[in-house]
C-alpha cells in the first residue's frame, strides 16, 4: 500500500487492465471509481486510465496493451527529462 500511495501522490500515471468480458468491464469500473475516489480523498492528482483487450486477444493482458503501455511510459520519462 505504501508505494501505491507513492505511486498516486507523485503524480504518475497508473493503467489499469481488464478483460473484455462482464466481470472483467465490472472490476475495471470498481477499480478506476476506487482510484479516483482514493486520490480525491488524499487531495492527490488523479492519473488512471483503463485498457482491455479485443475479444479475438482472449483473456488477459495482450501483447500489444503491454507495448502500448511501455511505449507511453517511456515517451512520459524521456519528456520529464
Amino acid at each position: 500500500m505504501k508505494s501505491f500511495k507513492t505511486t498516486i501522490f507523485n503524480g504518475c500515471n497508473i493503467v489499469i487492465a481488464g478483460d473484455p468480458d462482464a466481470d472483467g468491464i465490472t472490476s475495471l469500473a470498481v477499480m478506476h471509481n476506487y482510484l479516483r475516489e482514493f486520490a480525491k480523498h488524499y487531495g492527490a492528482e488523479f492519473n488512471v486510465s483503463y485498457t482491455y483487450s479485443q475479444r479475438e486477444d482472449g483473456h488477459g493482458i495482450s501483447t500489444q496493451i503491454k507495448q502500448d503501455v511501455t511505449d507511453e511510459a517511456r515517451k512520459e520519462l524521456n519528456e520529464k527529462e
